[in-house]
């Protein structure tokens, strides 16, 4: 996430020897989420000059998906047992649920997108179980959670793509 076409304002300054003093800053857009320090000087070319700082605070939501308390990084494509992505062998007509929770450790309110929030791809063997409570997660707010179901009609290998849209950059 970056921001542009920020307005960050005029720095004015005054000088009882030099009346035609214009500040200047090391502003560059754009800028990154979090803080960005602008440094504004002001200088009256005779060696005297005086410094001010403005901070620029760029907001953003952050979506965090999380299975077994670990971290389910984006695009992440490898079925792992530590984030019970990987569900193992099973046997046939069997039923394992497992549950994933959304997260926003961001700055800003998480909104989810789709209808389905949850979608999924892939092998008839998975499905979602129960999608998010809600459509969006604010600031500090509680996580929602989702539950996928894998049912192997047969042994073997079974692989699906869980899909989630939101407003994170």
């Amino acid at each position: 996430c970056t921001a542009t076409n920020v307005t960050i304002g005029n720095a004015t300054s005054l000088d009882n020897c030099n009346s035609s003093i214009s500040p200047t800053n090391n502003s560059s857009e754009p800028y990154s989420r979090g803080i960005t320090n602008i440094t504004w000087i002001a200088d009256d070319g005779n060696g005297n000059f005086n410094t001010c700082l403005q901070t620029v605070t760029v907001i953003y939501p952050e979506i965090n998906i999380i299975g077994n308390g670990n971290p389910i990084m984006d695009g992440d494509i490898s079925p792992s047992i530590n984030d019970e992505t990987d569900f193992g062998p099973q046997l046939p007509n069997s039923i394992t649920d497992r549950t994933f929770s959304i997260q926003n450790l961001g700055t800003e309110n998480l909104y989810l997108i789709g209808t389905p929030i949850v979608s999924i791809s892939g092998d008839s063997e998975f499905s979602i179980q129960s999608q998010p409570s809600a459509n969006n997660i604010a600031v500090d707010g509680a996580n929602l959670s989702f539950e996928v179901r894998y049912t192997p009609t047969v042994s073997g290998f079974h692989t699906a793509v869980i899909t989630l849209s939101s407003n994170d950059c």
